[in-house]
């Protein structure tokens, strides 16, 4: 081929936001059309975002999970804007984390922070943790929400449940 590749070229900017030595990890570009959907919030001005998995699936943490995020900014001052604003966001929503049968003591476990001019966001669980989930998705069916009980097919259970998304959502 000819030309730079994407690392080097469009996520350039991105592919210091991700922790490469993850088994799972992407990073994603600040393109025109995501900051246009971003316009007015603090997140407008990114950079480019980092996203990294561990455990669980395999990796170095086999007893637990581990993730985490990173969204470069352009200074400091935006950084602490946009970890305001997701911080915001995750607590308006963190109430409705029991409908879907998620302890609050797990979701209290996402940690919110600042690099300099990065975002941070992470989460950690140990295997006590993994197995409290499991626990949950048995409960509702094998899936979040039941979904895995309802095959997760458009118009919900088979001869029941109305609308376009499993559970007549």
């Amino acid at each position: 081929g000819e030309g730079k590749s994407a690392i080097e070229g469009s996520l350039a900017a991105a592919m210091p936001l991700a922790d490469t030595s993850k088994p799972v990890w992407m990073v994603i570009g600040a393109s025109e059309d995501l900051t246009r959907e971003m316009k007015g919030m603090p997140l407008e001005k990114m950079t480019g975002a980092g996203v990294w998995f561990d455990g669980a699936l395999g990796g170095a943490k086999p007893e637990g999970f581990d993730m985490g995020v990173k969204i470069g900014m352009p200074d400091d001052a935006s950084a602490t804007a946009g970890k305001d604003f997701i911080v915001t966001q995750f607590e308006q929503v963190k109430p409705m984390a029991g409908m879907f049968g998620l302890p609050p003591e797990l979701v209290n476990k996402v940690k919110f922070g600042t690099e300099g001019a990065v975002v941070t966001v992470g989460l950690s669980l140990d295997a006590k943790d993994l197995a409290q989930l499991e626990a949950v998705a048995k409960q509702m069916g094998g899936g979040m929400g039941g979904m895995g009980a309802m095959g997760g097919m458009p118009g919900g259970a088979p001869g029941g449940a109305p609308g376009g998304m499993p559970g007549g959502m």
